[in-house]
């Protein structure tokens, strides 16, 4: 796991858009490799076909893999840069998952905030590429980040923790 240095408020919602795309290079990679062999067919044998599959994978991968996971991301720390409590955000990643840490302190309310921040853009975009464009699956890949509000994920779990009544050991004396 790396962790980035403390970003403030106000350098936030970038260095986490960029976090997120730095994050997912080995696709990429990948679709790089396949893009070269897709145009040595096409020099070789002059079939386009390989190499226009090719560019709708770069579509699905950038736009609706990296391109969610971006808006994601990014609600979350518009979010938590603008509560009051949090001084500065911190981006930790792992080869399967984005974390922001916020320092500070954060209000149950505005835990529930930034954990559904994130999904219900994505849902939002989603809904929007379903009613005004073809791509719907593109349109499907935003959609299913709902499933993040869910308990199993990040976001599920702290939604679910911040609207659990208090224990009597928390509450206000």
């Amino acid at each position: 796991m790396t962790t980035s240095p403390p970003l403030s408020r106000s350098r936030a919602v970038g260095r986490v858009g960029w976090a997120v795309v730095v994050s997912i290079w080995p696709l990429y990679a990948f679709l790089g490799v396949v893009t070269i062999g897709a145009a040595s067919w096409l020099a070789v044998h002059g079939d386009p076909g390989l190499l226009l599959l090719v560019l709708q994978f770069w579509k699905i991968a950038v736009v609706g893999i990296t391109g969610s996971f971006v808006a994601h991301e990014c609600a979350h720390a518009v979010v938590l840069s603008r509560l009051d409590g949090v001084s500065r955000i911190d981006v930790e990643s792992t080869p399967l998952r984005i974390s922001l840490r916020p320092s500070g302190q954060v209000s149950r309310a505005g835990a529930a905030l930034a954990a559904i921040a994130g999904p219900a853009t994505c849902v939002a975009l989603g809904c929007l590429m379903w009613w005004l464009t073809d791509e719907h699956l593109l349109a499907v890949i935003h959609l299913g980040h709902g499933a993040f509000l869910l308990p199993p994920s990040g976001d599920g779990r702290v939604l679910l923790t911040a609207l659990r009544p208090p224990r009597p050991a928390d509450a206000p004396a």
